[in-house]
């Protein structure tokens, strides 16, 4: 994708507060951002770009500070979408928010998760701007990561034979390309993150109806009809792995030959680097991690209402601001996020953002909506309310593994997912961003954590023989289509 041209929000409204996840019919085409395949397949039209006319700032929606009811495994609504993105200026030399400047307020970055993550992700990336004004106001990132299953630990991951029982699992495929015993390398996946996970073995069972609700009982991928069974949870999988895939690597498209006659499918393709990925808790995934994870289904609230768990209300929605415009809008670097807030954890890539409203509110009214037992901060002089679009791509179907967006974009629609978030941020008088709250819908309902992949041991054999090295030259061959 290209640079597009500079967009400078100020403090007036981008466009109106809408229902979440409404969908757009209309994106610019910045420069020849948005290819013409994309416009065409996901419905949108690609007119030269034009300034906008300057609009009125609205009066912000009212605020419910009530979280939709649903179960622990239930997703913010979405739709899916398509996203065009503007180049941006350098950033303006500010100072760092100092870890003390919020100390005892609830609305500051939290220093022990946040401000240090920021340092590392300046370090690698460069400095961030921090001026609201100087931010963009819409971000896409160079390529959107490829689609994948986080294939599910119940199924025995990258074990499972996903393209149908007479057809061998990419780890048997591997294991036949390259001399290895098949038996040996998925039994090791499977000790992982499969049916013989440690968390596993010790939940024995006969049928899922001894099992814990959302989890099913299962045996080892081509175990007997009488091998012993466990209690698994179906939404535990290998997401990581294929997220920093995704955001690292090209998409691969066209089956390749491999030692010993063996094809891999970019599907087999795939679930072999995500498991690479996620081999050894991640042991060779360099990445930068910005708050903790919340690891309770059902974390105590403060009177204003929001949880007050340290791991499960440490993702700020300012940290959130300053991450989205410039990762995406000025860098163009996708990234991670953990898009459910409580004890489960559904990893998704992240490639876009949009805002779609912004307009300044008094301190009265920020109070009013945050709740009168919320406290502001000392350096609190200008409120925000604030919403963005993000765009995530979700976990694709056995049916869509083999896809690649230039070839199947229409097949391939319902995985690029949007979320809607809304928060108010807080900014001192120099309209530097000092902190933030998640509001409305998203209250409590926000990313518990960001992650950003930015590399990976290219020496290192996983599973005791699954090489880097030659995945590595099947991906190129895949991705290039090429012999």
């Amino acid at each position: 994708m290209k640079a597009g041209s500079v967009l400078i929000l100020g403090l007036t409204l981008v466009a109106p507060f809408g229902v979440a996840g409404a969908p757009r019919t209309e994106l610019p085409n910045q420069a020849g951002l948005f290819d013409p395949w994309l416009c065409k397949w996901f419905h949108v039209r690609c007119p030269p770009a034009a300034p906008e006319p300057p609009t009125r700032p609205p009066t912000p929606p009212p605020t419910s500070t009530r979280r939709p009811t649903s179960t622990s495994t239930a997703k913010p609504q979405t739709t899916s979408t398509g996203r065009t993105t503007t180049a941006t200026s350098q950033p303006t030399a500010v100072p760092a928010p100092a870890p003390g400047d919020n100390d005892g307020a609830d609305d500051g970055f939290d220093p022990t998760t946040e401000i240090p993550a920021l340092a590392r992700l300046e370090k690698r990336w460069g400095t961030f701007e921090r001026r609201f004004t100087a931010l963009p106001s819409e971000g896409l990132s160079t390529q959107i990561p490829w689609a994948s299953s986080y294939w599910p630990s119940f199924l025995d991951g990258i074990n499972n034979r996903w393209q149908g029982s007479r057809v061998p699992s990419p780890v048997e495929k591997y294991a036949t390309a390259y001399g290895l015993d098949a038996s040996k390398l998925a039994a090791e996946y499977s000790k992982q993150h499969g049916v013989l996970m440690n968390g596993h073995i010790s939940h024995k069972c006969v049928s899922s109806f001894g099992c814990p609700s959302g989890s099913k009982c299962v045996a080892p991928s081509g175990a007997g009809v009488f091998e012993q069974r466990y209690c698994v949870p179906t939404w535990e999988g290998i997401c990581d792995g294929w997220t920093a895939a995704a955001v690292l690597l090209p998409e691969p498209k066209c089956s390749v030959r491999a030692q010993n006659g063996v094809i891999f499918n970019p599907g087999d393709l795939k679930a072999l680097m995500s498991g690479f990925f996620a081999a050894d808790r991640g042991k060779y995934t360099y990445d930068i991690g910005m708050s903790a994870r919340c690891r309770t289904d059902t974390p105590r609230k403060d009177p204003s209402g929001y949880y007050t768990d340290n791991s499960c209300n440490d993702s700020s929605a300012g940290m959130f601001h300053l991450v989205i415009t410039n990762m995406l809008g000025r860098y163009k670097r996708a990234f991670a996020f953990d898009q459910e807030t409580e004890a489960e954890v559904w990893n998704q890539p992240v490639y876009g953002f949009k805002m779609q409203g912004a307009a300044e509110i008094t301190r009265a009214y920020a109070q009013q909506i945050l709740g009168a037992d919320f406290k502001l901060g000392p350096h609190a002089a200008k409120f925000i309310h604030v919403a963005s679009d993000l765009d995530w791509v979700s976990e694709a179907t056995d049916s869509q593994l083999d896809l690649n967006y230039e070839d199947n974009a229409r097949q391939l629609k319902s995985v690029l997912r949007t979320t809607r978030y809304e928060y108010i941020l807080v900014l001192n008088a120099d309209g530097i961003i000092v902190g933030g709250e998640w509001v409305g819908k998203s209250k409590n309902n926000q990313p518990d954590f960001m992650w950003f992949p930015y590399g990976t041991d290219k020496t290192a054999v996983v599973y005791g023989g699954i090489a880097y090295a030659e995945l590595d030259k099947l991906w190129q061959k895949s991705a290039t289509c090429s012999r």
